[in-house]
């Protein structure tokens, strides 16, 4: 299974990684954004899920986007949404060359990269080169004043449900560090908030969205997935949503090839997958 690399933007550490499958045709391709709180991107959400398309069919690519850990001191937004829009950029670029069909590109996002996705769906909505073709949003955060008012809870974060990093951090500390990274030092006033949060900047030029998420999840509220694809709904653009009963936050595929504890092996909510990749055949045709 070939296997691509590029740098992006010139730092080394950002990078998109795409894995390709041996094929006649072209074929569809997804570009993933795992997650990682805007400090780092979580390795269970990325080539594990690059894997998992390719076991569906489709060419996959993994974004190393600007975080705090590949790109301290600029990776403040807009630079993820411009990393993306680079990522798309190489993907169209090679299409012919690497067999992907260049009217079937995807991004597929998990809780701060389902916000980069969400984010870059609406920016790029007008631009036809840059725009995807589908989009995939797993516990996504998509309003930004919920998630900042997080930073006043009490208790521990467990990194490894966000970053894949096998620590706690006191609660209030991780968010602070990581509102830091989504916006640097810009004080977080309610106009900012406003500006952060896709889900108030949705058009009807946004392209068809998969959204799933769990009532269990303690980090994302899943309020913000439904109300984002009501929004959608009410401007006409295709939406397909799941909320599954139980999981906490940042589970990505819920198996043997994500899970780091038995707690994050759930066989039901592994199903969205499966979901997934039907809604895409269906909607990418």
């Amino acid at each position: 299974m070939p296997r691509k690399s590029f740098i992006v933007d010139g730092n080394e550490r950002t990078s998109l990684d795409a894995f390709l499958l041996a094929t006649d045709k072209p074929l569809p391709l997804v570009i993933v954004c795992p997650g990682g709180g805007f400090l780092d991107c979580s390795p269970n959400e990325g080539e594990p899920m690059a894997r998992r398309l390719n076991s569906e069919g489709f060419h996959a690519a993994v974004l190393t986007y600007s975080t705090e850990a590949s790109a301290p001191g600029a990776c403040v937004y807009p630079k993820p949404l411009l990393d993306l829009a680079e990522a798309m950029t190489i993907v169209r670029d090679h299409a012919a060359e690497w067999l992907v069909d260049p009217d079937k590109v995807a991004t597929l996002g998990f809780s701060a990269g389902g916000y980069l996705c969400a984010s870059y769906a609406n920016a790029y909505a007008a631009d036809e080169r840059l725009s995807p073709n589908a989009s995939i949003l797993c516990y996504p955060l998509v309003d930004f004043r919920r998630y900042a008012a997080l930073g006043s809870l009490d208790g521990t974060m467990d990194l490894g449900q966000v970053t894949g990093d096998a620590r706690a951090l006191a609660f209030a500390e991780f968010m602070r560090a990581s509102v830091r990274g989504a916006i640097g030092d810009a004080r977080l006033t309610p106009e900012l908030m406003d500006e952060m949060s896709p889900l108030d900047h949705l058009t009807p030029g946004v392209p068809p969205t998969f959204v799933w998420t769990t009532f269990g999840d303690s980090l994302v509220d899943p309020a913000q997935s439904i109300e984002y694809a009501l929004r959608l709904r009410e401007l006409k653009v295709p939406c397909e949503l799941h909320v599954f009963g139980c999981g906490d936050h940042g589970l990505s595929l819920a198996d043997e090839t994500t899970a780091k504890k038995p707690s994050s092996l759930d066989p039901h909510l592994a199903h969205w997958a499966t979901l997934a990749a039907e809604w895409l055949r269906m909607t990418l045709g």
